[in-house]
């Protein structure tokens, strides 16, 4: 009797043992870390609406400002005093042989004021330039312009003269000077010429 008590005994204790056994071995095994699939997180996230791409902000407009300004300051009574026409440099005065003439184009707007246009014509390599003036002035007595540029040359050529003859017409189509003043030639803003000229008119037709 006592022989199958202890052998219940043993058993019982062996059994718990081994359960003790398999827990504590169980706690501290390592879990195993389940595998993350890169390629499907990639196309998730390709997918998620919510990541978007920084886009660089818009580039400001360039507002260009207008290369050249074609109105002209006129300042004298119509009825009394006409400009009109093509003034011819006369003569070959030294760092000017490619400065050919230039010419008014004027308008009566009303009798406060009143606007026009002047170009200058240069010559170069056989070629005719034709450059209106940056700014013009136009009196019955005075002609002012200046033309800042001509081309891409970096040449520019301002005039400051005077009428010799308040009526203009007798001398249209002939060899006599009619404007006289100081012409001036440039480059890239320098002086590198000037020269006293004289220039003599043409009229439309003449």
């Amino acid at each position: 009797m006592r022989r199958l008590i202890l052998r219940i005994v043993v058993m019982m204790l062996t059994f718990a043992g081994s359960v003790g056994l398999r827990y504590i071995i169980s706690s501290f095994t390592a879990q195993p870390i389940p595998a993350v699939n890169a390629s499907a997180q990639l196309v998730g996230r390709a997918n998620d609406t919510s990541i978007r791409e920084t886009q660089p902000p818009p580039q400001p407009k360039v507002v260009q400002a207008p290369k050249e300004l074609s109105d002209i300051v006129v300042d004298y009574d119509f009825r009394k005093f006409a400009a009109d026409g093509a003034y011819f440099l006369m003569g070959n005065p030294k760092g000017f042989r490619e400065f050919s003439s230039f010419s008014f184009s004027l308008d009566e707007i009303n009798k406060d004021g009143s606007k026009g246009s002047l170009q200058i014509e240069t010559k170069r390599n056989d070629e005719y330039d034709y450059d209106p003036a940056n700014f013009g002035l136009v009196t019955d007595q005075r002609v002012f312009f200046v033309v800042s540029k001509v081309s891409d040359s970096g040449v520019g050529y301002r005039f400051d003269g005077k009428f010799l003859y308040r009526n203009l017409e007798p001398f249209a189509g002939l060899k006599k000077p009619v404007l006289a003043g100081t012409l001036t030639k440039t480059k890239f803003g320098h002086t590198i010429a000037e020269h006293f000229v004289y220039f003599r008119i043409e009229f439309d037709g003449c």
